[in-house]
């Protein structure tokens, strides 16, 4: 699939679900790897951190201008979110006979009969961010079992299941296990630690799953992923988001030498674990020529982003420049802020200014800026400058597929003049031509904000590529 593929939130949480069954029919820990991947990355991003916001997809990278609803028409995302959390904890364990499964990695206490036995588990840890997980196993009374514990797919170097993605590094993260403090030889059964011994209250086992920084490459066969790298640390995916970015990511590399490092946060995100860096930012130079400038990297957990507001986001990141976009070669519109009066969810107003060259006016290739889906109604877009600018040319290429966005009705421009906005001395007229830019000269005005102002059809919307100025 693509990165901006659909990835329903209820999609994930049927996944965790029928991976769970899969697990409770063959006792392989292969399912409860895919179900605690997709519980923590795909399924958890659907809500937001405060719990009352909601993703319908869950894309592994945005434009910007995407973020989480309150509710939905059709909100089956919502209330399956509801049900699925409060199941959690019944994923966490699993009994067979005298076998005791321990499946999932968090701190609380349960209880299990295994062999005829009741016996009370405690987990103490404090998974995902740290790798190490203490459990006091008390039966009622003393009794011959086996304790399973999961060695999670991503500690034996095998991200997924399948060869669909793979580490790209030559890590060997340490495992080790111990009870009562006396290490053990893992035995693995089925991707299991099986520990069988006669069980006495207070006896405690002791999993150290060391947690480094893992590079994960997708098979070629993966088109939008050739080239680029993903983040994990444990079990959880990870993102960079332009807020940690002056607002923009799709220029930013990791490059396979970048030295990554994790340090927990509590100050971020309600309490993330951090992976910091440096990389490179491809630059275009004034030849049309793309540089890389070193550049300070942040990424956080996929499920946390967008709770800072709704800006670029990207899970799989260029390796090499030829791989990222650019940063335009600075100019007075690339320079400027902008912004709308409104802008499609997918899209993103910083389209406009991205100094990327339409090919067409139906050019889906490229992000745009469009005002759907508002039909018949006055819109605008605006640059904002830090200080006074002399203008006297615009040059704009609007967005038109032919089908709900077409070229405005008509349109104008105005200069912000103190508190008011003034109409240009137009020395040519508003162009609405398809296919190039449509170039407006107007007598020099000098300001600190110009607004371009649109009619849309009566029954279309529309939208623009790029906005240049002279």
């Amino acid at each position: 699939m693509p990165n901006n593929g659909y990835n329903e939130t209820c999609a994930a949480i049927a996944n965790c679900l029928w991976n769970h069954r899969m697990f409770l029919l063959h006792g392989d820990s292969k399912y409860i790897d895919v179900l605690e991947r997709t519980l923590y990355n795909g399924f958890l991003s659907g809500v937001s951190l405060s719990g009352n916001h909601f993703f319908y997809p869950n894309p592994l990278v945005s434009k910007g201008g995407y973020a989480r609803s309150e509710w939905f028409g059709c909100a089956c995302c919502p209330v399956n979110v509801s049900r699925f959390l409060p199941s959690v904890p019944d994923l966490q364990y699993a009994v067979h006979a005298d076998q005791l499964y321990v499946n999932l990695f968090a701190a609380g206490s349960a209880e299990a009969s295994v062999a005829a036995t009741r016996v009370k588990l405690t987990q103490e840890t404090r998974y995902p961010w740290e790798g190490t997980v203490k459990l006091t196993v008390e039966p009622e009374r003393s009794t011959q079992c086996t304790v399973l514990l999961r060695i999670p797919g991503w500690a034996r170097n095998l991200p997924v299941p399948t060869d669909l993605y793979r580490y790209d590094d030559k890590l060997q993260p340490s495992v080790t296990l111990a009870v009562n403090g006396q290490p053990q030889t893992i035995q693995l059964q089925k991707g299991y630690a099986a520990v069988t011994r006669t069980w006495k209250k207070g006896d405690v086992l002791t999993l150290n799953l060391a947690m480094p920084v893992r590079r994960v490459v997708a098979d070629d066969k993966v088109a939008d992923d050739i080239g680029r790298v993903a983040l994990e640390r444990g079990p959880l995916v990870y993102c960079f988001e332009g807020i940690d970015h002056g607002n923009k990511v799709f220029h930013l590399t990791v490059p396979d030498d970048a030295v990554l490092d994790a340090k927990f946060r509590p100050d971020l995100l309600g309490g993330v674990t951090a992976i910091t860096g440096r990389g490179k930012a491809a630059v275009r130079n004034a030849d049309g020529t793309v540089a890389g400038e070193a550049v300070a990297l942040t990424a956080v957990p996929y499920y946390a982003w967008c709770n800072r507001g709704a800006g670029q986001m990207q899970v799989w990141m260029p390796r090499t420049l030829d791989k990222a976009e650019p940063l335009p070669f600075p100019t007075l519109a690339s320079l400027a802020k902008p912004s709308a009066s409104h802008c499609f969810g997918s899209d993103a107003v910083t389209a406009i200014n991205d100094g990327r060259e339409p090919r067409k006016s139906s050019d889906e290739s490229l992000p745009r800026m469009t005002w759907w889906d508002h039909k018949g109604t006055v819109e605008w877009v605006q640059y904002d400058f830090e200080k006074p600018t002399v203008l006297n040319t615009s040059r704009v290429y609007w967005f038109d597929d032919q089908k709900g966005c077409r070229v405005p009705a008509s349109w104008k421009l105005q200069y912000r003049d103190g508190e008011t906005w003034r109409p240009v001395d137009n020395t040519s007229p508003y162009g609405i031509d398809v296919d190039h830019f449509n170039t407006v000269t107007f007598k020099p005005v000098t300001t600190q904000a110009l607004r371009l102002e649109v009619q849309l059809q009566p029954a279309a919307s529309a939208g623009v590529l790029e906005w240049k100025l002279e």
